[in-house]
């Protein structure tokens, strides 16, 4: 009677740490590129990078700021597919990119930003006022 009880306990925990590791978790490869230019007559730009990797849930929102003040500010999610079971192979971002006098350079949508799990996708941007802010992105599935 006694290993009754300990098998309904060991299934009990075993469906519970499924359960916890069935979430499919969004890995983000993230490179973010500015490009300023001093002068534009002598040919002189200055260059800042920064890379993150980012482990995000489906929905989550994320920030990030270079020390100049430009910053990314994402939220990403699956784009579900109703004859597909599990986590899509489709990665959408909607966010805002923002210059470094903190105005917002653009506003993504859904549309402009679909990835395919393990692809890069590369976006520019650039204002009249001689920045340009590159985006290179590559999501994976932990």
């Amino acid at each position: 009677m006694q290993n009754k009880s300990y098998l309904k306990i060991f299934i009990a925990l075993t469906l519970m740490v499924l359960s916890f590791t069935s979430q499919a978790t969004i890995i983000l490869n993230l490179g973010i590129i500015h490009k300023k230019a001093l002068s534009a007559s002598e040919g002189h730009i200055l260059v800042s990078e920064v890379h993150e990797i980012k482990e995000l849930e489906n929905g989550e929102s994320f920030f990030v700021t270079m020390k100049n003040g430009v910053g990314v500010e994402f939220k990403a999610f699956f784009v579900q597919n109703l004859n597909d079971y599990g986590p899509s192979p489709l990665i959408a971002l909607t966010g805002k990119i923002y210059n470094s006098q903190g105005n917002i350079l653009k506003s993504i949508t859904e549309n402009d930003f679909t990835i395919p799990l393990d692809s890069e996708k590369v976006l520019v941007f650039d204002d009249k006022a001689g920045q340009e802010v590159i985006i290179k992105i590559v999501p994976r599935l932990l």
